[in-house]
């Protein structure tokens, strides 16, 4: 059975809820409660106009932290096969080895991947990926 994963175009949809406590700092909920202690005591001794500013502080608070939480692009979707990688550790057929994906531009993914090989693949060369057996890349040199 083999599993989607290294980049392309195509974009994979993120469900996770956007509203949870662990989206924002605890910095930040310390903010809020004091804003809203501010606004609650603003209204009860009669400040009513000013206990409008503490909340659109915790309006323009919480947007500003909204804007750098959520992402407004979807993950690339991952598909290894047929990708290019840079040998991290020399893959042999007696030892697996570790590779990282290169994206078309150059670069390389943050990720490491075990590797097996049929030959042996000295560690800073490029390879391709052929396949890939449960979390192990099977790959072959590029020439």
């Amino acid at each position: 059975m083999e599993t989607e994963v290294v980049s392309s175009n195509k974009h994979v949809k993120n469900d996770s809820p956007f509203f949870t406590l662990s989206r924002f700092e605890p910095d930040t909920w310390l903010i809020y409660g004091l804003l809203i202690f501010m606004t609650v005591v603003l209204y009860e001794i009669g400040f009513s106009f000013l206990a409008i500013m503490p909340l659109t502080v915790i309006a323009i608070i919480f947007i500003v932290e909204a804007m750098e939480v959520l992402h407004l692009d979807y993950p690339r979707k991952k598909q290894p096969v047929g990708a290019r990688c840079k040998v991290i550790r020399q893959i042999s057929r007696a030892e697996r080895g570790v590779v990282r994906i290169l994206y078309a531009d150059g670069m390389t993914d943050w990720e490491l991947w075990s590797a097996e090989s049929n030959c042996l693949l000295e560690e800073g060369s490029d390879a391709r990926v052929t396949g890939i057996r449960s979390i192990i890349l099977q790959v072959e040199p590029l020439n």
